[in-house]
């Protein structure tokens, strides 16, 4: 190993470091804010009206665990679920990164990143998906949607 590719190593970890200390001490580290909370002066506040809605999607991760579980027969609910629940892991520093989650619990990363991808969605819709009201499917998702809620909101509930 090189010296250029040490430092560059040190510096990757301090970095990393230092990033995961911010999120643990709930300061906001930059991307896009997550359903839940809202970024003001480099915090990230819980907003309750959302946070109730990801409580109960938290319960009803825990409830169904698996799509095999009676009552659940929406992969998409699962994938939701699972998409938050393993964003709050990486977000609150548990593990670094997609890569690390998905080496962790053993499945694939692409399925890691699927499923964290829908948490771009606007509180709206994941509202709608949770009650029922919403048609959409896991392959209606996969396609790229935008990431400004009201540009999601008018294509995707049409």
């Amino acid at each position: 190993m090189t010296f250029s590719q040490y430092e560059r190593e040190v510096i990757s970890e301090r970095t990393r470091d230092k990033l995961r200390a911010s999120r643990q001490k709930g300061l906001y580290t930059g991307g896009i804010v997550v359903l839940g909370y809202r970024a003001e002066d480099k915090k990230q506040l819980i907003i309750p009206e959302e946070a109730r809605l990801v409580r109960r999607i938290f319960q009803r991760y825990i409830a169904i665990q698996s799509p095999k579980v009676p009552g659940c027969d929406s992969p998409l609910l699962l994938n939701l679920a699972r998409g938050f629940h393993w964003h709050s892991l990486i977000n609150d520093g548990t593990y670094a990164n997609i890569k690390a989650l998905a080496e962790a619990i053993g499945i694939d990363s692409g399925v890691v990143a699927k499923a964290t991808r829908l948490t771009l969605l606007s509180p709206t819709i994941v509202h709608k998906l949770i009650l029922g009201e919403a048609d959409l499917s896991m392959q209606t998702l996969r396609r790229s949607f935008p990431l400004v809620w009201e540009k999601q909101e008018r294509e995707l509930l049409r």
